[in-house]
């Protein structure tokens, strides 16, 4: 088993992990993929596992069921108890993000979890989230 300073969310049955320093905009990032949708699965602390060819996210016992959300404090939510993860979301500055990431496409097309690095606080972040699952799994335009 390993640990991540991460937040994870289930969107369409995909588990997408995003990892990123702290105040980077995880927790955030996570809140608003739950308003389009998805489900939580661990904020600030995740736990992973390799099962059968696939990584396994899960929450740590003593977090289950609770998110940070800046300015208003630790409230408890809905969760999923455990998801296969998808897609590995790296959270960098807008000057960090490649604008046409080669590997992506090459990460999908091979079937495994695919990297996406974006800036949390970008108007069109989950956008880009839902068209990376997309990509994922082989389906042209957005997940909704």
């Amino acid at each position: 088993m390993v640990s991540y300073h991460a937040s994870c969310v289930e969107l369409n049955g995909a588990g997408v992990l995003i990892f990123g320093e702290s105040g980077s905009g995880k927790s955030d990032l996570a809140l608003r993929l739950m308003d389009a949708g998805a489900v939580l699965v661990a904020d600030d602390y995740v736990e992973t596992v390799e099962e059968n060819g696939s990584l396994h996210a899960f929450a740590p016992d003593n977090i289950k069921g609770l998110i940070e959300v800046r300015g208003i404090g630790i409230i408890q939510t809905d969760f999923k108890e455990r998801t296969i993860i998808k897609l590995k979301v790296y959270l960098s500055s807008f000057d960090e993000i490649d604008r046409m990431p080669f590997s992506f496409a090459s990460q999908a097309e091979a079937g495994g979890i695919a990297d996406l690095k974006l800036s949390a606080f970008d108007v069109s972040a989950v956008a880009k989230i839902k068209t990376a699952l997309a990509v994922v799994s082989g389906k042209n335009g957005l997940i909704s």
